[in-house]
């Protein structure tokens, strides 16, 4: 993500990476409790929906291989 309106998104605590899809930001991260009170404290919850990493995700990390 490079120049893109999420770029500031990846400074937030525990954020390990952020994307803008669709008018929403996807965040990676590895401490969702301190990204949350982070997003918190800047007033920026709005239709928040937290989820774990999927079996792809965690193959994804582990390999640096895509699914086929």
């Amino acid at each position: 993500m490079t120049g893109g309106a999420g770029d500031g998104l990846v400074l937030l605590p525990g954020v390990v990476s952020a994307e803008i899809r669709g008018g929403r930001a996807y965040l990676r991260t590895d401490d969702s409790d301190a990204t949350v009170t982070a997003l918190a404290g800047l007033g920026a919850l709005r239709g928040l929906e937290v989820a774990p990493a999927s079996l792809d995700d965690a193959f994804l990390n582990l390999t640096g291989e895509s699914v086929r």
